[in-house]
């Protein structure tokens, strides 16, 4: 049998048959990722390969079901930039899936987000620091977590007239 030639519209129609759009909201958090999953590593890696060059982050993990199953390799694309891209240049052929999928970018389009560089951040956060903001407004206002907040007002050293 041959080896196909995984491409981004290979894998459009793969991920129709083998894949999954996970959408939930939950008050303000959106819960959203695609999954692509085989029990052939080398066809998973070669889609990888090729979410890779386009510029689709995500991760692959190993999930074993008992001793009567195979091995299951699973791509998951969870960030609402790569689902975005995905989106742009990929996309489903199944009706229900790329409702799903147009559902999550309504949804963050709606709740602003957009990739911040993190460094255009820490003024931002300062300045809400100084405002008296807790962490955790300080980052619902961005969009962050409170981690990554946590670690700017600890660790930077920042000040307001740096």
């Amino acid at each position: 049998m041959a080896e196909p030639k995984v491409n981004l519209d290979y894998i459009r129609g793969f991920a129709d048959g083998e894949g999954c759009v996970y959408f939930q909201r939950k008050g303000n958090t959106l819960l959203k990722t695609i999954q692509i999953f085989n029990t052939d590593y080398k066809l998973i890696r070669k889609i990888s390969n090729v979410l890779n060059k386009a510029g689709i982050k995500h991760t692959i993990v190993r999930r074993i079901k008992g001793r009567n199953y195979k091995t299951c390799w699973i791509i998951y694309i969870r960030t609402y930039s790569a689902i975005k891209r995905y989106h742009e240049l990929i996309g489903f052929c199944s009706s229900d899936k790329q409702r799903k999928l147009e559902k999550i970018i309504k949804f963050g389009e709606e709740k602003g987000y957009r990739k911040l560089a993190r460094i255009e951040l820490i003024p931002k956060i300062w300045e809400l620091k100084n405002k008296k903001l807790s962490q955790a407004q300080i980052a619902r206002n961005l969009g962050v977590n409170k981690i990554f907040i946590h670690r700017v007002i600890n660790k930077t050293g920042y000040t307001k007239d740096s």
